[in-house]
Order: C-alpha cells, then sequence, then structure tokens
C-alpha cells in the first residue's frame, strides 16, 4: 500500500489504531508506510512500560495529519478503538486538519 500525500513543508504523520491481536499485520503496514517516507505513530513503538497509556496516545493523536483505523475481526468491538476514532473525528470536524482512512484486513464473506 502507497499513501502519497503532498503537504507544505510538512512530513505527513499518520496514527494507526488496531487491535493488539493484529498486531503482525500493523507492524508490516508500518514498515512499508516507514518506507515511503511517512512518519508512522503506533503503540508498539510508541508506548513504554511506565508511561500513561492515554497522555501518549492523545499526544499521539494531536501530532498526527493522519489517522488509519485497522478493521477487523479483532478491532470493531474495541472500546479503545472507539475512543481513538472519535478523536480522530472531532479533530477532523473542529480544525479539518486530520484524514480518516480504514483499512480492512479482511473482506466479508
Amino acid at each position: 500500500m502507497i499513501l502519497k500525500v503532498k503537504l507544505m513543508n510538512k512530513r505527513p504523520k499518520i496514527f494507526i489504531s488496531y487491535s493488539s491481536k493484529d498486531e503482525d499485520f500493523v507492524q508490516r503496514l508500518a514498515d512499508g508506510l516507514k518506507e515511503q517516507g511517512i512518519d508512522v505513530w503506533f503503540a508498539k513503538e510508541k508506548i513504554k512500560v511506565g508511561d500513561s497509556i492515554t497522555g501518549k496516545i492523545s499526544q499521539g493523536l494531536e501530532e498526527c495529519n493522519f489517522f488509519a483505523v485497522v478493521l477487523s475481526k479483532n478491532s470493531v468491538g474495541s472500546d479503545w478503538i472507539k475512543k481513538e476514532l472519535d478523536s480522530a473525528m472531532m479533530k477532523e470536524l473542529e480544525k479539518k486538519e486530520v484524514r480518516v482512512y480504514p483499512i480492512l484486513t479482511e473482506y466479508p464473506p
């Protein structure tokens, strides 16, 4: 997958919201985006032991201008993902800065 984006003097940065059960998929996604010159925020790399989880997520959402939500059987019922998506949607509506992208990991039967 290639995300082509032109921002005025600003490197694109994307927040990836996902279920920890989809971590292998997200790691491959993040690696591919990084190869394209895109900064990636995802919990595995950004949240360390002892960090405030909500604080780090809020900071990540604020810093990013793109938001990807990985939709899978594992993620659709996640309260964390719903909260992250709500925050991203509010930012998109208020500041018109964030673009939300759904990423499907599997197709329905």
